[in-house]
Formats: structure tokens, sequence, C-alpha cells
């Protein structure tokens, strides 16, 4: 009998709860909708004077558009900078990476490496802190700016492999990079664009 009554206490626990949140959902519903239309009559309202009002919210549009278009640039400026900083950073890393990797590659006698192998090795020997995914990255823009060079690709069994040709030479790669590193120098006042 102890087990029912508990039993019963616990239903009845349970229908009280599920009628209150019913309640809740219900009032919730009737103030949002008291709510919409106590919005929809403010924006009804018919202004005191209607031709100083006009002029008045052109020229306060025009003055907010002036100023989101100016903070968008802004913005994009921002984003522009420190994305052109990011990618100086890399390319500089990628300098000391690059004589990491071809000594790991020649003092292994290897031209191809897990790439967990490669990122393991990079990690312990990088003097600066640097997290996996950015080393991957560093590895991937690598084989982009000089492919003959670097490769990645994957093994038959999913994992990624990097390969490295010795024939090309290391110092070549590092030229690369500098060209790279080159026509994302910051441009100062001073300097004029080179024409195209």
């Amino acid at each position: 009998m102890n087990s029912r009554n508990k039993y019963t206490t616990i239903l009845s626990l349970a229908k009280a709860t599920k009628k209150r949140v019913e309640v809740d959902a219900k009032q919730k519903k009737v103030q949002d909708a008291k709510q919409k239309k106590v919005q929809d009559a403010k924006k009804k309202k018919v202004p005191a004077s209607p031709v100083s009002k006009k002029s008045k919210s052109t020229a306060s549009r025009r003055r907010k558009e002036l100023i989101d278009r100016t903070i968008e640039e802004a913005f994009q400026e921002m984003a522009n900078t420190s994305a052109k900083k990011r990618q100086r950073t890399m390319l500089n890393r990628l300098l000391d990476m690059t004589d990491s990797i071809s000594f790991m590659y020649m003092s292994s006698n290897k031209n191809v490496m897990y790439l967990g192998e490669v990122i393991a090795t990079l990690k312990e020997s990088l003097n600066i802190p640097i997290s996996q995914n950015e080393i991957v990255e560093h590895l991937e823009h690598l084989s982009k700016i000089a492919p003959d060079w670097c490769t990645i690709s994957y093994s038959l069994d999913q994992k990624k492999l990097m390969k490295i040709n010795h024939s090309f030479p290391v110092k070549n790669v590092l030229a690369l990079i500098e060209i790279e590193l080159a026509t994302t120098a910051p441009k100062s006042a001073g300097q004029s664009q080179p024409p195209q």
C-alpha cells in the first residue's frame, strides 16, 4: 500500500505540473498578444506636425545611414588589417617551419610521413606556442605556396600524408615564402602602388 500511495502522489504531482505548464503557456500567449497590440498602436500614431517631422526624419535618416556606412567601412578595414597581419605572421612562421621540416625529413631519410608525426615534431621543435590546428593551417598554406616541394594527400586508410620532394631546393621554397611575404607587406603612406 505504501508504494501505491507514492505512485499516486507522483502521478498527481506530474498532472499538476503539466497543468501548471499549460496555464503558464496560455498566460504567456495572452501577454505577448497584449504587447503586440500596444506596439501596433504606437506604430499607428499620427505625428503632430507632418511637414517638420518629414524633413527632420530625412536628415536624421541620412545621418544614420552615413554613420552606419562609416562604421561598416571601419569594420571592413579592421578585418582586412587583421587578416593581413595573420597572413604575415603565418608566412614568418613558415620560414622557420620550412627549415625544421626539411631537417626532419632529411634526418629520417624519408620523403613521406604521416601529418600527425610532422605536427608532433614541429610542435616540439618550434620556439613559439602554436596549436595543432594552426600547424595544419600552416602546412596546408605551405603546400599551396610550394606545391613542387611539399604536397599533402590522403593514404588508403584515410590518414593525411605529407610528401617532400628532396630534389627541389629548400632555398627556393624559402624564396617563394619571402616573395609571398613581400606581396602582403603593408604599404606606407608615402609609397605609391606599382603599375599593373
